[in-house]
């Protein structure tokens, strides 16, 4: 019996949902990501260049606000920022994680100019998109800021019998147990941050996967 399971081997496509239990996260901030959201559709009701550049500005604090909110879920705020973290080094951890995904990554990454570039003449309909696009991460992710999976069951089918794939997760401490079948693992984020972070992935994957 292995007392390793690689991360690597698991495909969560492959899995059903067996249950999840999870703990309330309360965010600890006065104002949200939809709040900056609302903000900024309020300012493109407005025509002028001072209402776009307000908008774009409420959209990078909404963006920012909903990072800040989802590493907080995941006990990785404090990280952030005795690490300065970089816009792009968060959206980097959120991506490995799976609370991003790739398709919402992409959309980011062609609105990357617009929002990097404090200076520059913001153009009215790169200012809309970037709406829609912040509109759609918020929505996609939102509920990650409300409620940490911390334990998930899923179940797959090998050479006709069931086999089980049990996750557990201790934000706080930051290790993760994990059993298949007749093999268990322990993980910490001190010991081995990257297999930490690809337990979290398939954890997240599986919640898009079945809602």
């Amino acid at each position: 019996m292995s007392d390793f399971i690689n991360p690597k081997d698991i495909d969560p496509s492959v899995f059903r949902s067996a249950g999840s239990t999870g703990e309330s996260v309360e965010v600890p901030f006065e104002l949200s990501a939809k709040d900056f959201l609302d903000f900024a559709c309020d300012d493109l009701k407005g025509d002028s260049l001072r209402y776009t550049i307000n908008a774009l500005g409420n959209i990078k604090r909404s963006i920012d606000c909903l990072f800040d909110s989802l590493l907080f879920a995941v006990a990785f705020l404090e990280d952030s920022k005795r690490g300065r973290w970089t816009f792009p080094e968060k959206m980097s951890f959120l991506s490995e994680i799976g609370i991003i995904t790739p398709y919402i990554l992409s959309r980011i990454n062609s609105m990357r100019n617009l929002l990097e570039h404090e200076f520059k003449k913001p153009d009215r309909k790169e200012v809309e998109v970037a709406y829609d696009v912040a509109t759609l991460l918020y929505y996609a992710t939102t509920r990650f800021t409300k409620l940490f999976i911390d334990s998930m069951g899923l179940e797959t089918e090998e050479d006709g019998k069931r086999k089980s794939l049990d996750i557990a997760v201790n934000r706080e401490t930051r290790k993760i147990n994990v059993s298949f079948g007749e093999q268990k693992s322990s993980i910490s984020w001190k010991k081995n941050p990257d297999d930490y972070k690809k337990w979290l992935y398939i954890l997240y994957q599986a919640q898009y996967q079945w809602g």
